[in-house]
């Protein structure tokens, strides 16, 4: 059983919808319904801060598709215009599915950033930060 939450995201201000969100919240975390609409953060942090969970893996996959019929209304695009979809699961250390997720972005309004750091050299002690 999962906890079902889905709806537009919307940034502030914004004219746009930034993308349709589908949250599938495992039954053990449900309580955490009650609470989501009014946290800012990530609803992952919030199984974490909850419930003294640690989220140690995500499994993320990008795919271009179009936008579905039934979402083009909502996202204010046409049927079958580009899309972007995400698709995520955020595991627990024994291996459970705490959150699924799915989002759809009209694909001008995707955007995507990734920070990568390199290890430091041999002898260095580790893991260097790039400065901000």
């Amino acid at each position: 059983k999962w906890l079902a939450l889905q709806g537009v995201s919307r940034t502030r201000g914004a004219k746009l919808p930034e993308c349709w969100v589908e949250i599938y919240v495992h039954a053990d975390y449900a309580a955490i319904g009650r609470l989501v609409a009014s946290h800012p953060g990530p609803v992952f942090k919030l199984i974490e801060d909850m419930f003294g969970e640690t989220i140690v893996e995500l499994t993320q996959e990008i795919s271009a598709e179009l936008v579905p019929a039934k979402l083009a209304r909502l996202l204010e695009v046409e049927p079958g215009s580009p899309a972007v979809v995400v698709r995520r699961a955020f595991r627990t250390a024994d291996g459970k599915t705490a959150e699924a997720a799915l989002e759809v972005y009209p694909a001008a309004r995707f955007r995507y950033q990734v920070n990568l750091y390199r290890a430091c050299t041999k002898g260095s002690g580790g893991v260097q930060k790039a400065p901000d």
